[in-house]
């Protein structure tokens, strides 16, 4: 789990977190090389967008990879998400065998694997 604070003039602007659980990330090599990505509204008392990445194990079951919660989903959110989650799945030499499909298309990932 990380967490991201952006303080300006001493306040708080904004808040991230990301969480990548141990069985999840053990859990993806068995998984196919095809990540989803996703991202929806928080309708609580604080708002925010949900960021999320789903794999596909070996029986084409949902396993979820990693989350996190962001203020806004925008370009930056999403490369600071997916950097941290190459990381956590082993790097780009792994990751670069993955395809990373978004239904929304507002993802654009600026990390080379090559």
């Amino acid at each position: 789990m990380k967490v991201k604070v952006e303080v300006v003039n001493d306040e708080k602007i904004s808040i991230h977190i990301y969480t990548c659980l141990k069985a999840w990330k053990d859990s993806f090599v068995s998984c196919q090389p095809i990540i989803e990505l996703d991202g929806c509204f928080l309708k609580g008392q604080y708002g925010g967008e949900l960021l999320t990445v789903v794999g596909h194990d070996a029986n084409n079951q949902m396993l979820p990879i990693a989350y996190a919660i962001v203020e806004v989903e925008n370009k930056d959110t999403w490369s600071w998400f997916l950097d941290l989650l190459v990381g956590d799945l082993g790097g780009a030499d792994i990751c670069r065998f993955c395809t990373f499909m978004s239904g929304q298309q507002k993802v654009i990932f600026v990390h080379s694997f090559m």
